[in-house]
C-alpha cells in the first residue's frame, strides 16, 4: 500500500453484521481508522443517503451473481471486507481475484477479510452419528479441520472458507477469516436486529411455545454484534498500520465469549416470546428434527444445526488488542431483551 490511507471495500454494509462493522470504523477512537477511504457495494439504492451522508462512496451492484462488477470494484481498493453472505463461493472468488488485479496492476499490497460462521466446524449428532463435543481454537489448524468435515459432508460456508484461502494463496493476496458464533445484540448500522432469528421467532409463534431439538445439550457460542464488530475493526487496524498477523492457512481469528446450550436458548426465547404476548408459556418443549424442518420450511439438513454442537474460542484476540465489552453478562442481560423485539417485529 502507499503512504496514503489505504482504500476500503465493504460488502454486506446493509445488514446486521456489516452495518454494524462499518458504523464501527467510522467511530473508533483508533487514529488509524480516521479519515478512512471508504466505499459500499450494496444492491439498493434506499439506503444510499446514509452512506453518502456520511463521506462513504456507494457502488451499485446488482446481486452477489455480479461477479464483473464485484471483480472491477475490488480491483480499485486496497482492502476488502466480505461481510455479504458466505455462501456465495463465486463472490469470493471475484473479490479476491480483483485484489489480485490491482497488485499486478500496481504493486499495491492488498488483503482480503471475509465473514464465515461456526457452522462449518459443527457436528452431525442426528444424521450421521458425528459428535464433537471439543473447543476449536483460532490457533488449531483449522483449514485442516474444515477440510476433514467436507470429506464427511459438503456444506457450502465450509467449502468457501477453503476456497478463500486457496484462492489468496494462488493470486498472492493476504487473507483473513473471521469466524462467528450466535450473534446477538443491537445493531448499530442500517439493521438492527438479526434477520435470522425472524423465521425461528415465527416457528414459536406458531407452535405457540419456544422449541429445542431432542435434548436441546447441541452447544454453540455466542456474542454480541458490537464485540464482533470491534474485532473485525482492530483486525482492520491492524491492517492499515501494516502490523499483519499471520494471514492465510494461519489467518483464522474466533470471536466468541460465552457459551448457550439450545435448551437455554429456548427458554430465553420462551420468556421473550411471553413478555411479547405471542407465546403461551415461558417453558420451552423439545420437537423432533421433521418438526422443526416442517415448521421451518428448511431441508432436515440445515435444520439439524439447531441440535449440533459448533464450539469455537478466541485465543488470537491478543495480537489484535481487541477488548471485547459485553461477554457471559451481555448474553444473560442482552438475548431476551433483543428477542421480544424480534418477535413483535415478526408478527407486524
Amino acid at each position: 500500500m502507499s503512504q496514503t490511507k489505504p482504500k476500503i471495500l465493504i460488502t454486506g454494509a446493509t445488514g446486521y453484521i456489516g452495518g454494524t462493522v462499518l458504523e464501527t470504523l467510522l467511530t473508533s477512537s483508533d487514529s488509524s481508522l480516521r479519515n478512512l477511504s471508504l466505499s459500499v457495494a450494496v444492491r439498493s439504492n434506499a439506503h444510499s443517503p446514509h452512506f453518502t451522508s456520511r463521506g462513504i462512496t456507494v457502488h451499485p451492484l446488482t446481486s452477489l451473481d455480479d461477479t464483473t462488477t464485484l471483480r472491477t470494484l475490488a480491483s480499485q481498493h486496497d482492502i476488502v471486507l466480505h461481510l455479504a453472505s458466505g455462501f456465495h463461493p463465486t463472490a469470493a472468488q471475484a473479490l479476491i481475484h480483483g485484489l489480485a488485479d490491482r497488485k499486478t496492476g500496481s504493486a499495491a499490497d492488498v488483503t482480503f477479510i471475509h465473514l464465515t460462521g461456526c457452522s462449518n466446524i459443527g457436528d452431525r449428532p442426528l444424521s450421521l452419528g458425528l459428535v464433537d463435543k471439543r473447543v476449536h481454537s483460532d490457533r488449531d489448524d483449522v483449514l485442516s479441520l474444515l477440510r476433514e468435515r467436507e470429506k464427511v459432508w459438503s456444506y457450502a460456508q465450509r467449502k468457501i472458507d477453503i476456497v478463500v484461502t486457496e484462492t489468496g494463496a494462488e493470486k498472492g493476496v493476504r487473507t483473513y477469516i473471521v469466524m462467528l458464533p450466535l450473534i446477538f445484540g443491537f445493531g448499530t448500522g442500517v439493521a438492527r436486529l438479526n434477520r435470522m432469528l425472524y423465521g425461528l421467532a415465527a416457528d414459536d409463534v406458531k407452535r405457540g411455545v419456544a422449541g429445542y431439538i431432542g435434548d436441546g445439550q447441541g452447544t454453540w457460542g455466542v456474542i454480541d454484534v458490537r464485540d464482533a464488530a470491534e474485532l473485525f475493526a482492530c483486525l482492520v487496524g491492524k491492517v492499515v498500520r501494516r502490523e499483519y498477523p499471520d494471514s492465510g492457512e494461519k489467518g483464522w481469528f474466533f470471536g466468541c465469549l460465552a457459551e448457550m446450550r439450545y435448551e437455554e436458548w429456548a427458554a430465553k426465547n420462551g420468556e421473550a416470546g411471553l413478555r411479547a404476548g405471542v407465546l403461551k408459556r415461558r417453558e420451552p418443549k423439545s420437537v423432533s428434527l421433521e418438526e422443526q424442518a416442517a415448521d421451518s420450511g428448511w431441508p432436515v439438513e440445515m435444520a439439524e444445526a439447531l441440535a449440533t454442537n459448533a464450539r469455537i474460542r478466541s485465543e488470537r484476540w491478543e495480537e489484535l488488542g481487541w477488548e471485547p465489552k459485553r461477554g457471559v453478562s451481555g448474553w444473560d442481560e442482552s438475548w431476551t431483551e433483543m428477542m421480544v423485539e424480534v418477535f413483535k417485529d415478526c408478527m407486524q
